[in-house]
């Protein structure tokens, strides 16, 4: 019975000393997913059709760029005017997101300003921005998205104008294009 007992413990000290090690294993093999930002179209209007976007997410220590797809997206809903919180999911994180939808008879002012990168290096991808845009009387910030970009091109080394376009409104912008950013700075043009 003594021996009974003293196997029993022995048994028990070595699972308390193994169980930390299997988790330690276990979560190693897992992969870091993270969000580190989002470019969706935010504004929608009564009845309209969502509109793909992009994420970067940090996977495994390194960011990569990813399409938001609509069957991404749980809880959009454009019947109506307000507020929408929509939930992205992407391998097994999720990101919550406000949405506007606005009624369609208040028609976009005018775009006040535009926050927009314009230093790109060769075939970097597009890394969306922002509008300042007058809806009703009240300004309201427009994520811009890819399909609201023309002339977007980094293929090739040189200055292009893109014009970026909102509700019948447009906006012209320079991107340059290089080999290496040599200035050193981000590339965004702060709101103009």
């Amino acid at each position: 019975m003594r021996k009974n007992i003293k196997e029993l413990l022995v048994g028990l000290f070595m699972l308390i000393l193994l169980v930390p090690a299997l988790v330690a294993c276990n979560n190693a093999s897992k992969p870091e997913t993270e969000f580190v930002s989002i470019y969706l179209n935010t504004n929608y209007e009564v009845g309209e059709e969502f509109k793909a976007g992009t994420m970067v997410v940090k996977k495994d220590g390194k960011e990569i760029t990813v399409d938001v797809t609509k069957d991404m997206v749980t809880g959009f809903d454009t019947s109506k005017a307000g507020k929408v919180v929509v939930t992205i999911s992407y391998e097994g994180i999720t990101k919550e997101v406000t949405l506007t939808v606005l009624d369609a008879s208040k028609e976009a002012i005018e775009i006040v300003s535009v926050k927009f990168k314009t230093d790109y290096k060769v075939n970097e991808e597009f890394s969306g921005g922002e509008l300042k845009v007058l809806i009703d009387g009240k300004e309201t910030i427009v994520t811009i998205t890819k399909d609201m970009v023309t002339g977007f091109d980094t293929s090739k080394t040189g200055e292009f104008e893109v014009k970026i376009s909102y509700k019948g409104l447009e906006k012209k912008v320079t991107i340059k294009v290089s080999e290496k950013n040599s200035s050193g700075d981000t590339g965004w043009l702060p709101w103009v």
